[in-house]
């Protein structure tokens, strides 16, 4: 499924792009012909190479027994850990991915994101509130089951205003994100970002606040049969100035997660 996404998504970049795998030369012109895979895809019949980079997957058959399959050593000899890596112009690796196991591989989205190349994302739901734009997409419009994936939250507060990031004393309100999505989407927790010490004039608090786009990232995995999947994303926050603060506000945009058939 991996190979498929990498067709629609780096194969059109201006990047050059090859897939390494064990299998045949057969299997893979096969492979690509039924999917249009147009990009390079190598052969590595034994995991030479495989071997070679050290992606030789050892665990295989407990992955197998995890998932409630059994080994088949036609299909699973030498399987590698799923991998990326990108090369500079001199064949020199500058950026890399791995994945620990080959059911649960990352989107091409989450995968670019990684590795800091472009990449068309899904139109992003909106809201604005006091002192604050709420934006909230995905990187893809649809995924595989068990895939991972990510919920970009951005932010956008006003300028001349901050909000509270933690750690904060009591009674001050730090930006809070709330996620309300079905029981099929497995989500991990909103990173926050590092906010930076901040006073306010006449009081001995020190404070932790943050300004312009704020970042959070949620990362998620769709159990099969659960999209589409409509995800409700809330933002609680409280702006404010060097002098006064505007009253606590959310701000609540949804995206859908849809999903995609196994390949």
């Amino acid at each position: 499924m991996q190979l498929v996404e990498l067709q629609e998504t780096v194969a059109t970049s201006e990047s050059a792009v090859y897939a390494l795998s064990y299998d045949s030369v057969e299997v893979l012109s096969a492979f690509a012909e039924e999917k249009g895979i147009t990009y390079r895809m190598l052969s590595d019949v034994g995991s030479i190479a495989i071997r070679d980079l050290g992606l030789l997957n050892a665990n295989i058959t407990g992955d197998q027994e995890y998932w409630g399959f059994g080994y088949r050593q036609d299909l699973h000899e030498g399987l590698p850990y799923p991998g990326t890596f990108v090369l500079d112009e001199r064949g020199v690796i500058i950026e890399k991915h791995m994945d620990r196991d080959y059911k649960l591989r990352s989107s091409g989205g989450v995968l670019l994101e990684e590795l800091g190349l472009s990449h068309p994302r899904s139109s992003p739901s909106t809201a604005s509130g006091l002192g604050a734009v709420l934006a909230v997409w995905t990187d893809e419009e649809a995924y595989f089951p068990q895939q991972e994936g990510a919920i970009r939250i951005r932010l956008q507060v006003e300028d001349g205003l901050h909000v509270y990031v933690p750690p904060n004393p009591d009674g001050y309100i730090n930006v809070l994100v709330s996620i309300d999505a079905p029981a099929g989407v497995l989500r991990g927790k909103a990173s926050l970002p590092d906010g930076h010490p901040f006073q306010v004039e006449g009081l001995k608090e020190e404070f932790t606040v943050a300004e312009g786009t704020i970042a959070f990232d949620v990362a998620f995995r769709l159990v099969e049969g659960t999209g589409p999947a409509e995800v409700a994303v809330s933002v609680s926050y409280q702006a404010c100035s060097d002098s006064e603060c505007l009253v606590p506000a959310t701000l609540t945009a949804a995206v859908t997660i849809g999903e995609r058939e196994r390949v």
